[in-house]
């Protein structure tokens, strides 16, 4: 018995340890959101998730034991979910200041890209001037729009931003003359540009980086350092996974996604170099129309002072009519008026009645009040 017992012991431990050993092996699950943002990430017509970033954190599950999920929805639905913790990763998502509020994120960027303006064919859009008053269409709550929609506001420039929910959406309200312009990444426009009439205009705006990002204070922000850890030695190799896989979405070097190109740069600077020197020129142009119109509105309150003014004043002119004896007044339309009431209704005089020396002593001479009255005032004379 006890040797059986014995036995039964060693069998325990055995299982046990077997039991323990694949608990500690079984990989971690990590549920990732992604959007269709093709070749980047996206879903194939099979429903399966591709793209670089598919590729990349395939890998690194694999060498972490990861246990990878991917969640697909349009862009403001992966947010949401990441809001409200459904989702442990989300892919192909830039910082600012708002997001760094709420998420952690990975440091080392597995691409760098940047917002362009697209165009129907034949459109005369050549300078984000040409943008004033027209509607442009960008991607709902994108990084791209955010951006641009400072850059418009910097100068000044009145336009009518258009959301939609997915870049597809952006590139058909352009292609079906909803909208003017709209704003993708230079990545995605060229590729919609196969699918849409559309071009790519000399209107670009802030690069930006493309990272992982997890909820902040959530298990999963523990992951984006071994994320950061194999990216970085990857991009220090060019024969690693992360070359080959550029390489393979892509089909050209690595290089020319990785940072902004050259070309660009340039692009960029001489544009926004002459951007600044038209706006600055229209605002001068404005003040002095502003001015112009100021003094126009002023002189033409003058004038209207100046002819109110003139219809105020009466004068007398040409020949007057009057009676040699009586002295009166005969008007335009043959009635005789009293003098003092003529002249006031030809001018802005008025009377007040009195007698002259003459006139009083033809009315009073010979009362005995008025030669009293005169005598004392010879008195006082004298």
């Amino acid at each position: 018995m006890p040797c059986r017992a014995a036995i039964f012991a060693i069998i325990g431990f055995i299982l046990l340890g077997t039991f323990a050993s694949h608990a500690a092996k079984a990989p971690l699950p990590l549920k990732i959101g992604y959007f269709q943002n093709e070749p980047i990430v996206f879903k194939d017509h099979n429903g399966s998730p591709q793209g670089l970033y598919v590729d990349i954190i395939n890998e690194i599950a694999r060498l972490e034991n990861w246990d990878p999920v991917f969640v697909f929805g349009d862009w403001n639905q992966c947010i949401r979910r990441l809001d409200t913790g459904k989702i442990d990763l989300m892919t192909s998502i830039a910082r600012n200041r708002e997001r760094e509020k709420r998420y952690a994120y990975s440091r080392v960027n597995l691409l760098t890209m940047w917002g362009q303006v697209y165009a129907r064919t034949n459109s005369d859009i050549e300078d984000i001037l040409d943008l004033r008053g027209r509607s442009v269409a960008v991607l709902r709550d994108g990084i791209n729009g955010i951006n641009f929609k400072k850059m418009v506001h910097a100068f000044g420039i009145d336009c009518r931003l258009v959301p939609a929910n997915t870049y597809e959406d952006v590139a058909r309200f352009v292609a079906d003359g909803r909208v003017a312009a709209c704003v993708l990444n230079n990545v995605q426009g060229r590729m919609l540009q196969e699918k849409f009439d559309i071009i790519d205009t000399p209107i670009m705006s802030n690069p930006f980086k493309l990272l992982f990002a997890a909820p902040k204070e959530s298990p999963a922000a523990s992951f984006l350092g071994r994320i950061d850890d194999h990216l970085k030695r990857w991009k220090a190799d060019k024969k690693s996974i992360y070359y080959q896989k550029v390489n393979q979405w892509y089909g050209y070097r690595a290089t020319e996604i990785g940072k902004l190109p050259q070309w660009a740069v340039y692009v960029m600077f001489f544009g926004f170099f002459a951007i600044v020197i038209s706006v600055l020129w229209v605002r001068t142009l404005s003040s002095h129309i502003k001015k112009r119109q100021k003094t126009e509105r002023e002189k033409e309150r003058l004038i209207v002072k100046l002819q109110n003014a003139l219809t105020e004043i009466k004068t007398l002119q040409g020949i007057v009519p009057i009676c040699a004896k009586c002295k009166n007044i005969r008007d335009d339309r043959g009635y005789w008026n009293l003098l003092e009431t003529y002249i006031e209704q030809h001018s802005d005089a008025s009377f007040s009645h009195g007698l002259c020396p003459d006139c009083t002593e033809k009315m009073y001479g010979n009362q005995e009040w008025y030669q009293k009255m005169k005598q004392k005032r010879q008195g006082k004379s004298d």
